[in-house]
């Protein structure tokens, strides 16, 4: 069952690095501000996860002393790395969350995370002075067993939050994109807590998987959820340019209305019921315009539109100021 957990957690790291440069792309591409703050997220995430990963591989694969003890230096290293760990998942889930409201971090939670970090930095000095005295780490073990249910905790409040609590902004349809965010998460966190409940075997069985699943949900929703939502309302303000890229890269009236399309988030199937051409057309014509356009897919197709909007303000400005 340990190398069942081990093999888990490794599945889960390779889920959680596709899942971090799969946002680091996005956050190039379309610059939504959340989306670094969710970057940070999963990278603190998955550092939690290879702690865990290493401390139950040097378990069962190095046995000894160093491994058989508690209280040796290397359980008390994974300890304290472990503990800064989840208070960093504490802050960096509460600025996704944040920057999914579109919200800055209020005066008081920023005193309430100031004064945390300090209680938990003194808590790691009277560990470390413990330990260095009496050779226990008891202290730093049980600072850390706190503030991981104080996490599990934090963490499943904000994700009912975002799918159950009432949102004032934003009023347009990335509530739908939110409220699942927060549903998704809910579960995740909700089942990897009740895992602690469970039997041992089952409790490592059940506990890998929701990890495994928690790198899986930003893959999910980012794709599901980000670019069908949340880009088709930063592309609406860009269709106007439409005539400008298209007279520009040579592209046909057809073209240009299922740009138009992609741009307020169509898929094919939806293209294809509302211009009464086939499936296949469809898909011909936007080969078409990623050819034209130099790209090879509908979110790059967009960043070119969201460039070329760029570049034309830049121009702009630069007549501006050669005008005075």
């Amino acid at each position: 069952m340990e190398h069942v957990c081990i093999f888990g957690f490794f599945i889960g790291l390779v889920f959680g690095i596709f899942a971090a440069f799969y946002s680091f792309q996005l956050n190039r591409t379309y610059r939504y501000p959340f989306l670094s703050h969710f970057l940070n997220y999963i990278v603190v995430f998955n550092l939690v996860i290879f702690l865990y990963l290493v401390t139950k591989y040097a378990s069962v694969n190095f046995p000894g002393p160093i491994t058989a003890d508690r209280n040796s230096p290397f359980y008390t290293v994974m300890f304290l790395a472990a503990l800064i760990g989840e208070v960093g998942l504490i802050y960096t889930f509460f600025r996704v969350c944040l920057g999914l409201l579109e919200k800055d971090i209020p005066k008081k939670a920023n005193i309430m995370f100031s004064a945390a970090l300090i209680l938990v930095g003194i808590s790691c000095v009277i560990g470390i002075t413990t330990y260095m005295n009496t050779g226990s780490n008891r202290w730093i073990m049980t600072s850390y067993i706190g503030v991981a249910a104080a996490a599990m905790v934090i963490l499943l409040g904000m994700s009912v939050w975002l799918s159950l609590g009432k949102l004032e902004e934003p009023k347009d349809s990335r509530r739908t994109a939110i409220r699942v965010f927060g549903a998704l998460f809910f579960a995740g966190y909700l089942i990897f807590f009740a895992a602690a409940a469970l039997p041992e075997p089952f409790q490592y069985l059940v506990g890998t998987a929701a990890l495994v699943y928690l790198n899986v949900v930003p893959i999910f929703w980012l794709k599901k959820f980000f670019l069908r939502l949340y880009v088709r309302i930063s592309s609406e303000n860009s269709v106007r340019l439409l005539e400008f890229v298209a007279q520009d890269k040579q592209i046909s009236k057809r073209e240009r209305e299922i740009m138009e399309l992609i741009l307020q988030g169509k898929s094919n199937k939806e293209i294809e019921e509302l211009l009464f051409i086939s499936y296949n057309t469809v898909k011909n014509h936007i080969y078409n315009i990623y050819q034209k356009l130099g790209v090879n897919s509908r979110g790059q197709m967009i960043h070119a539109v969201l460039q070329a909007q760029r570049e034309r303000e830049i121009s702009k400005n630069k007549e501006i100021l050669n005008r005075i």
